[in-house]
């Protein structure tokens, strides 16, 4: 299972997966009785616990239309308008 493949922190009794998606979140709820069930008996120690823990993760900006991508462009390299202005060119092509 995908979720159990992140990363996470041990402290004492206290397991504490560390995820991005919020679609992970539900998944977990699913399986948490059944997970805590298993490393409690596996592990025979009663005080186990698991939390999630949400990271928050910068969410980019698609770039989809010729103009999104020219304005992108010029952000990174400000020649690029200015060569766009001498020429006339248009960019919308």
């Amino acid at each position: 299972m995908a979720l159990l493949n992140h990363e996470y922190l041990r402290n004492e009794g206290l397991i504490s997966i560390q995820i991005h998606n919020p679609i992970l979140e539900i998944i977990f709820d699913k399986i948490k009785v059944e997970l805590i069930a298993h490393l409690r008996k596996t592990l025979k120690n009663n005080s186990i616990r698991i939390e999630l823990e949400k990271l928050e993760s910068e969410s980019k900006k698609m770039i989809y239309t010729n103009k999104e991508k020219f304005d992108h462009l010029a952000e990174q390299y400000p020649t690029i308008k200015l060569l766009q202005e001498k020429l006339g060119l248009d960019t919308d092509f």
